[in-house]
Formats: C-alpha cells, structure tokens, sequence
C-alpha cells in the first residue's frame, strides 16, 4: 500500500457539482446533513475518489501522519445479561451452564498479567448480570485502582452505567463523577448500534434509547470524562438509519482539534486557533491555510429537532431528541 498523500486537487477535478459542493464545505468545517450524508453513501469513480481524498486531508488536519496504538486488554467479566438482543452472541442468562462471573480478584489478576506483558490500559465490559450488588462497577474500579494505579481504565458502556446508576438510585451524572473519582479514566461509546430508534427496537427492544445514549456521554464529556462512539452496520439499518447516527454522535463544534477542549477555550497555546474553528464555508483555497483547527473532535453533536429527509431512493425520519444550548 503507498504511503504517499492522496491528491486532492486531482481528486476533485472529475468529480460532479453536487458531491464536490458536499465536499468542499467538510473542508471548510460544515456539517454534513442527514441527505448529504445519505447521498455519499453510494457514490462510485470519481465521486469515490474524491471522497477517500477529503476523509485523508481531514484525517491529516487533525491527528497528522503519525500512528499510535495502544497496548490493551479487553476484560469481560461475566457474560450474564439480563437483556435479550437479537445480535448478541456473547450473552447468556442466568440458567446457562455456559454462564461465568469473574471474582472481583480475578479481573485484577487479569489486568496485572496484562500490565506485566506491556499493557498500559485495559477495556472492561460486559453484560448486565441479574440482581448483583448496587456498588458492582465502583468495587471494580477501586481494586484496580488501588492494585494498578497508573493503568489506564476505558470501561462501562453507557448502557452499563445506566444499569449502574439505576442500581445506585443516582442521576446518571451524579454517578459518572463516582465512578471517575474511583478511577475510572474513559468511556467505550458501545451500545451505541445504530442510533435510531426504530431500528433499535427491532434489534434490541428495551435496550438504552438513542436519547438516554446521548445523555450518558454528554454527562461524561461535561465531567471531561472522554468517550468514543461506534456504529454496528450491515444488518437491517439504512443509508439513513447509518447518517443520522453519523450526526448524532459526529465530532461538531464543541472541542478544538488541537486542544480537545472547548470549541471557544481560553488556553494561551491555541486560543487564536480555536477562535478560527469552524468557519464559514468559501472556496478551497481557504481550507490549505487553515492549519489543523478546522472543527472540533470527540465530542456529541447538537441534538436536533425531529426532520424528515428524503434521499434518492428512499425516506424516512430521523427522531432526535431536542436539548438546551450545546455546552
């Protein structure tokens, strides 16, 4: 594979009116709506080309050309769940001699053979075992905290720190500052799917809303809690189903790229860039000068009112639910 940078300039030359005007202004730091997004869906030659180019120059605005990774271990420690998703292949119910739950014990262990083989972070998840005790992710936290503390902690789902603060009797903010102060350093966006209501009641009746969702990791982005956000494709969703959930949980205005904090932040390093974030969309020429604040990264777009989009081939709604002014 080459590691030589895509040309952008030549991408573009060959490519039609409507997708290079979609293009440009993701250059210029837009949001693409739901039918913009729908319509890149399933563009092809040209069209193709000149989006892979776009993602690469944004890719490079933001993180550069340089690779990291990260030395983790996925800890699950029991596959109990008291949900029944139609996807799932991992859950089992009480019954199930398949059944495990590890011992507090056993999930330090485990991270500490993971830390003596270079592992600087583990990522703990698993189903939602019936009735277990109110403090269950708390008590993880703490031992591994107590036992390996400066071991990185990416865990709880917020599907599972719903569970938690359910068994807690706590708001779900209230309950993300108790599990940060007992060491808790960033939350996987799982349970995410498909954020979009009607599908995820097909895949997943009584799992986590998109809206409940969206309250957990705005909660942990406003204890500065960071998140990440995935999306399962290619089952029954659509190419609307898929966008809408691109712009639910999109990186928007709300963090510079170059300092993750704030859009408008007052750090003395990138005041003056973030000041340019997300500018009003010209020409292409303004976007090469732009440096690498051109928007913001990780963080939960505004949620907007309910629309209806009509796409190519097909339409149908996007539930969103409404809120206050973006933090």
């Amino acid at each position: 594979m080459s590691s030589e940078p895509i040309d952008l300039e030549a991408s573009f030359a060959r490519t039609s009116r409507a997708v290079r005007t979609s293009l440009e202004a993701v250059l210029n730091g837009a949001e693409l709506s739901v039918a913009e997004a729908v319509a890149l869906c399933n563009v092809t030659s040209a069209d193709l080309r000149a989006l892979a180019a776009t993602a690469d120059e944004l890719r490079r605005q933001q993180v550069g050309d340089r690779v990291g990774y990260v030395v983790n271990r996925n800890i699950n420690f029991t596959n109990v769940c008291v949900k029944a998703c139609r996807f799932c292949a991992f859950s089992r119910t009480g019954r199930s001699e398949e059944g495990y739950f590890l011992e507090v014990e056993e999930v330090v262990r485990r991270a500490r053979e993971a830390v003596e083989m270079g592992a600087s972070e583990v990522c703990i998840q698993a189903g939602l075992p019936p009735r277990p005790p109110k403090t269950i992710y708390l008590d993880l936290l703490r031992a591994l905290r107590a036992e390996l503390p400066r071991l990185h902690i990416h865990a709880f789902s917020p599907e599972e720190v719903k569970y938690g603060a359910e068994l807690m009797g706590l708001p779900v903010r209230e309950y993300l500052a108790e599990l940060r102060a007992a060491g808790l350093g960033s939350v996987p966006g799982t349970s995410a799917e498909i954020l979009d209501d009607k599908v995820r009641k097909r895949l997943a009746g009584g799992r986590i809303t998109t809206s409940e969702w969206i309250e957990v990791v705005r909660s942990a982005h406003a204890l500065e809690i960071p998140t990440t956000a995935t999306i399962m494709y290619g089952h029954i969703e659509s190419d609307c189903a898929r966008s809408s959930t691109r712009q639910v949980a999109s990186p928007s205005s709300f963090r510079c790229r170059s300092c993750m904090r704030k859009r408008r932040c007052t750090s003395s390093k990138c005041s003056q860039t973030c000041a340019r974030a997300r500018p009003p969309t010209t020409s292409r020429a303004s976007w090469r000068s732009r440096g690498s604040c051109s928007g913001a990264a990780f963080a939960i777009c505004r949620r907007r009112g309910s629309r209806k989009v009509q796409a190519a081939r097909s339409s149908c709604s996007t539930q969103v639910p409404t809120t206050s002014a973006a933090r």
